[in-house]
C-alpha cells in the first residue's frame, strides 16, 4: 500500500525523487509527474481514495489540493538556494533579452527580492488558483514578444505554445530528501495515533454504559458503542460533527451548572444520565456524559441481589416484621430507624435471644446499603484457629490446604453492604487488632498476601457482654470499644417488655409453628396466656419462641415451661440453688456471673448432651463449651 505519494509539477523532481525512493527501498512511497495542476488534484484524489493519507507536492497544486481534499499535504517549499542558480543562470544571457516569470503568488515575493538583488528586469505573471488567466498570459507572451520564461511546470507548457527559453524552479535532492523524511516521521505519528485511538475505542466500547463527549465546538468526540445504540448513532456519521441543537443530549451535555445526574427521555427510552464538564484553565473546554437505560440498572440490581441471595448474604428482617407493643420497643426500634440514615459503626447491646440480628438486618434493609451484601458472622461460633481467615481470607498458599487461587474473607465479600458481628466480646484480643485496623483504614490484606485490598463497609457488633467492664479488666481494647460505640441501642429483653408483648408474641409464634407442622390452630386459654406472662424468661424471646414450638409438637396438650426441672432449681442444697430462689436466706448475695454458672450446670447435668444443653440454654455449642471450659477453671483455682 502507497502511504505517501510526491506528485510532481516537473521531470526533474520526479527523477530526483525516484533516485530517494530507490536508494532508501521505501515501498510505500511513490512518485508522479503530472504536467498541470488539475492533473495533480485529480491524481491526489484517487489515491487518497485508496488510502493514501500524506501528499508531497508544491506550488499551484498544493493549494488546490488543500482546498478540496481532507489530507496530510506536505509542502516541498521553494527556497532562495532553488531559485538563485536558476536566476544567475538568466542574468548572464538576459541581456536585450525580454524575461518573464509565471507563477502563483506566494513564489512571488521570494523572486521580486531576488530580482532586485540581482538587477534583472522580470515582468512578473501571476497565475490564479484554477488557471483561468493561462489564455491571457500566453497571449501576453506572444504579443510582448517574451524570450525567456522562468517558472514552476506551468512555464513549461506555456514555453512549448509560445516558443519561449524556459528556465525552472527545481528543488535540491537534498531539500527532497528532508521532505520525505519528514512525512515518514508523521506518518509514523499518524500510524501510532490511530492505534492509541482503536485501543481507547476498544475500552470505552468494552464499558457496559454509553459514553459520549463533545468538545467547546458542540462537536462530538467521543462516542461508544452503546452509546450509538442507545442514542440511534453511527460513529462514522457524527465523530467531529455538531449535533443538531434539536437534539436534548446537546442541550444537557453544553448546559454550563452544576447538573451532575438527571433521567432523560429520549427515543420512548429512560435514560440515566451523569454529566461531567472538562475544564480547562477554569474554562469548560467539553462534556462527557454516561448513558445507562434505567431498566438496565434495575437488571443489574436484580442481578447483584441475586447473587447475594445465592451466597446467603441477604438480610431477611425489615422493621416491619418485628412484633411488639410496650413503649421500651417503640423507643428502640425508632432509634434503631433513625440509626440506618448513618453509616457510622453501631454497637447493639442485649442479652441472648432479644433479637439483635433481626434489628440489625431491619437497619441494613434500610439503609442505603440495601442493595449490597448483609454478612453475619458469629464470633463465638468460630475456633479461634480459623477465624482470622473467616474474617479476612488468605492468598494462595497461605498455609497447607489453602485452596488455589485463595478465598476472600467475610469483610471483604461484604464490600459495599454491612458486616454484622455478633458476639464481638468473644473476639481473640489479637483478632480485634486486626478489626481495628479495619475499620480505621478501611482496608484488609489477606493471609499471606501483601496487596491491600480497599473495602467500603458498614459494620455493626452486638454483645450480651459488659464490654465496658472487659476493657478495664484487659480482655477487650479500649480502642476498639470506643471505635465501634460510635453509636449505640440498648435492646430490652422479654420481660421487660409487659404482658401485652408476651402474649402478642406467643399468638404470632403459635400460628407459624402451627402452620409450619400443619396443626389446626387451637387458641390458648386463659390459664395459659397467665401462665405465660407470669413465667421470667431467662432465654428471652428466643425461648418463648421454643416453649411455643413444644407445645404445638405435643398436640397443645401443654404448655410445658419445666424443659429444665424447677425442683432441680430448689431442691439441693449442695447446689446452692436456694440461694437464687431464696434471698432471704442467703448470707451473701451470689453475682449474677456465679448464677450463670450455676444454672448452666444444672442444665448441662439433665440433659448430659451438649447440643441438648446449647438448645435448651438458647446458646450455640461452641459458646457452651466456652463458659464450661470457664466454670472448670473457676472451680479448679477455688479448690486448690
Amino acid at each position: 500500500m502507497i502511504d505517501i505519494l510526491i506528485i510532481c509539477p516537473l521531470e526533474d523532481i520526479y527523477d530526483k525523487s525516484r533516485e530517494i525512493i530507490e536508494e532508501q527501498h521505501l515501498t510505500n512511497v511513490n512518485a508522479i509527474y503530472v504536467s498541470n495542476m488539475y492533473d495533480g488534484l485529480s491524481v491526489a484524489t484517487k489515491w487518497v481514495n485508496n488510502g493514501t493519507s500524506i501528499i508531497i507536492t508544491r506550488g499551484g497544486i498544493y493549494d488546490l489540493i488543500k482546498k478540496h481534499l481532507s489530507v496530510i499535504l506536505i509542502d516541498i517549499s521553494i527556497s532562495i538556494n532553488d531559485i538563485l542558480p536558476q536566476l544567475i543562470k538568466i542574468a548572464d544571457i538576459s541581456l536585450h533579452k525580454k524575461v518573464s516569470f509565471v507563477g502563483v503568488d506566494r513564489i512571488i515575493e521570494k523572486v521580486k527580492t531576488l530580482i532586485h538583488f540581482l538587477d534583472i528586469n522580470f515582468d512578473l505573471m501571476i497565475v490564479d488558483e484554477r488557471e483561468k488567466n493561462i489564455d491571457q498570459i500566453i497571449k501576453y507572451c506572444i504579443d510582448s514578444k517574451v524570450d525567456i520564461l522562468f517558472g514552476d511546470g506551468l512555464a513549461n507548457k506555456i514555453a512549448n505554445i509560445t516558443g519561449c527559453s524556459v528556465f525552472n524552479i527545481t528543488a535540491q535532492k537534498l531539500s527532497l530528501n528532508l521532505v520525505i523524511e519528514e512525512a515518514l516521521r508523521i506518518l509514523q505519528y499518524t500510524i501510532n495515533l490511530k492505534q492509541n485511538i482503536f485501543y481507547f475505542q476498544n475500552i470505552v466500547n468494552f464499558v457496559r454504559e454509553g459514553i459520549i463527549a463533545i468538545n467547546k465546538k458542540k462537536e462530538i468526540t467521543v462516542i461508544n458503542e452503546k452509546a450509538e445504540k442507545l442514542l440511534g448513532l453511527n460513529r462514522d456519521n457524527v465523530i467531529n460533527k455538531p449535533l443538531s441543537d434539536y437534539n436534548p443530549l446537546v442541550k444537557l451535555l453544553t448546559y454550563q451548572n452544576d447538573l451532575k445526574e438527571t433521567v432523560l427521555n429520549f427515543d420512548g427510552k429512560k435514560l440515566v444520565v451523569k454529566l461531567e464538564h472538562i475544564v480547562s484553565h477554569n474554562k469548560i473546554v467539553g462534556s462527557v456524559a454516561l448513558l445507562q437505560e434505567i431498566t438496565e440498572i434495575q437488571k443489574i440490581g436484580d442481578n447483584a441481589r441475586w447473587l447475594n441471595k445465592k451466597r446467603g448474604f441477604v438480610a431477611k428482617y425489615h422493621f416491619e416484621d418485628i412484633i411488639y407493643s410496650s413503649k421500651s420497643m417503640e423507643k428502640c426500634l425508632n432509634m434503631a430507624n433513625e440509626f440506618s440514615k448513618y453509616d457510622a459503626n453501631l454497637l447493639i447491646i442485649g442479652e441472648s435471644g432479644v433479637g439483635k440480628e433481626m434489628i440489625c438486618q431491619s437497619i441494613h434493609n434500610k439503609s442505603d446499603r440495601k442493595e449490597h451484601p448483609f454478612v453475619a458472622i458469629n464470633c463465638a461460633a468460630i475456633p479461634e484457629s480459623l477465624i482470622e481467615s473467616e474474617l479476612f481470607g488468605y492468598a494462595e498458599g497461605a498455609f497447607t490446604g489453602a485452596i488455589k487461587n485463595g478465598r476472600p474473607g467475610i469483610i471483604e465479600l461484604a464490600n459495599n453492604g454491612t458486616v454484622f458481628l455478633d458476639e464481638i466480646g468473644e473476639l481473640p484480643l489479637n483478632m480485634q487488632g486486626r478489626l481495628l485496623r479495619v475499620l480505621q483504614e478501611k482496608e484488609i490484606m489477606r493471609i499471606g498476601d501483601s496487596k491491600v485490598i480497599p473495602v467500603d463497609i458498614r459494620v455493626i457488633c452486638a454483645t450480651n457482654r459488659k464490654l465496658d467492664e472487659m476493657v478495664v479488666s484487659g480482655h477487650f481494647r479500649k480502642d476498639l470499644f470506643f471505635r465501634i460505640n460510635t453509636l449505640n441501642l440498648q435492646i430490652p429483653n422479654l420481660n421487660d417488655r409487659g404482658e401485652d408483648c408476651i402474649l402478642i408474641l406467643a399468638n404470632h409464634f403459635l400460628k407459624i409453628f402451627s402452620l409450619k407442622y400443619h396443626k389446626k390452630l387451637v387458641l390458648f386459654t386463659k390459664k395459659q396466656c397467665i401462665d405465660l406472662v407470669n413465667h421470667y424468661y431467662i432465654g428471652n424471646v428466643r425461648e418463648l419462641s421454643n416453649i411455643i414450638e413444644r407445645y404445638v409438637i405435643l398436640d397443645f396438650k401443654k404448655l410445658s415451661f419445666d424443659f429444665i426441672p424447677i425442683k432441680a432449681l430448689i431442691s439441693d442444697e449442695s447446689k446452692k440453688t436456694n440461694e437464687i430462689i431464696n434471698i432471704n436466706s442467703m448470707s451473701k448475695l451470689l453475682t449474677l456471673e456465679q448464677i450463670e454458672s450455676h444454672y448452666i450446670q444444672l442444665v448441662h447435668e439433665h440433659y448430659n448432651n451438649i447440643t441438648e444443653t446449647a438448645n435448651a440454654l438458647g446458646i450455640n455449642r461452641t459458646t457452651l463449651w466456652r463458659k464450661l471450659r470457664n466454670i472448670d477453671k473457676v472451680q479448679h483455682q477455688y479448690n486448690s
